[in-house]
């Protein structure tokens, strides 16, 4: 179980027209603020906030990320940007930019779509980081697409978050997820787009299980899958992991945290959110189903 930094919007999209944002930016239960670049308007996503312009190529979205320190955020930068429609691979290593900002160059592709583009992570002392990220179509790649994201991480802004009283929506959480099975499913196909055939074709899946049971205990399965092939070999690949331990649900650092502490002592949290009647983990999508429980 690792914590990721999750993309899955559709970036290369158009903003819609309405709620439109421009200037100075706050969130204040984050105590995060920043400023929208000249001739750019922004827009808040269920998990990002989209930057675009009708004078500029490209797009910039931020996000927060987890981490309390440069080396976390390194390890999981270095990993790339995989999630669904979003397929972004470190290009080269990382740098330090400041005392408590790291980028780095990435390529890959957004809802089929190839970009090419920098991305900033920031540490934040108060609570949840940032990771600007800029991106655009690989052949409008200049140093504009850097320059731009360097503005809006000059233009952050960190303070202590406005605490909110989570204490009742942190029962009800509890009251619903008790003696639920969550699952998390991710599957994928990468056809062979070679021009003779004589490439190959990946499929995969992703599978988590949790089940949060009423005597306080859970249950933890995870289980990988992948068949490559071409028209002369195939490769399968299976892995899998499981644990047991013990289950809490708690409000920290402004949210709602399922806290899983296993067997052997070690503790993992789960942001939890609702979202269109459907429930998040880490900004994952999780389907909820009836527990098996002893």
């Amino acid at each position: 179980m690792k914590h990721y930094i999750i993309i899955s919007i559709f970036l290369l999209g158009i903003l819609n027209t309405e709620g439109q944002d421009n200037g100075t930016v706050n969130f204040k239960e984050e105590g995060i603020g920043f400023t929208i670049p000249k001739d750019w308007i922004g827009q808040a996503l269920e998990e990002a906030y989209v930057m675009g312009s009708t004078k500029k190529a490209g797009m910039i979205v931020m996000l927060f990320h987890p981490a309390k320190s440069l080396e976390e955020l390194q390890s999981k930068l270095r990993e790339g940007l995989y999630e669904n429609d979003v397929q972004l691979s470190l290009v080269g290593d990382l740098k330090q930019s400041a005392t408590n900002a790291i980028e780095g160059l990435y390529e890959g592709v957004v809802n089929s779509q190839k970009v090419k583009g920098h991305l900033f992570g920031v540490i934040n002392p108060f609570g949840k980081g940032v990771a600007v990220l800029s991106i655009v179509a690989p052949e409008k790649y200049t140093i504009f697409t850097r320059n731009i994201a360097v503005e809006v991480v000059n233009s952050l802004r960190f303070s202590k978050p406005s605490k909110r009283d989570l204490s009742k929506e942190a029962s009800q959480f509890k009251k619903e997820l008790t003696n639920s099975k969550l699952v998390y499913l991710n599957t994928g196909f990468t056809p062979d787009d070679s021009l003779d055939g004589s490439g190959f074709s990946t499929g995969y899946e992703k599978r988590i299980e949790i089940n949060l049971c009423a005597s306080g205990n859970f249950t933890y399965y995870d289980s990988s899958n992948y068949e490559t092939s071409s028209t002369d070999t195939m490769a399968v690949g299976r892995g899998e992991n499981q644990g047991e331990g013990k289950w809490a649900i708690e409000d920290a650092d402004g949210d709602v945290l399922l806290v899983l502490q296993d067997s052997e002592g070690d503790t993992y949290e789960f942001v939890l959110v609702y979202e269109n009647e459907e429930l998040f983990l880490n900004g994952k999508r999780y389907l909820i189903d009836y527990a098996q429980c002893p």
